[in-house]
């Protein structure tokens, strides 16, 4: 659920304790078992229950200056 909310794969893994490495590999999984291309075509795919609370975009840090 995390993914739809616009979450990064590393802020995934920081979230859940887990490598990016997992998460990559994780949300690569679901795309191919799901037959799709993007992160953002899961939401419409999500049981209607779950689509309020997977919209709900978390609250982002501002971009760091390079």
């Amino acid at each position: 659920m995390m993914v739809t909310t616009g979450l990064t794969n590393t802020a995934i893994a920081a979230r859940r304790g887990t490598s990016n490495r997992t998460v990559d590999s994780q949300v690569a999984s679901i795309l191919v078992k799901l037959m799709i291309n993007s992160r953002k075509d899961i939401l419409p795919l999500l049981p209607p229950e779950h689509r309020d609370r997977a919209d709900r975009s978390p609250q982002r840090r501002a971009p760091r200056a390079r």
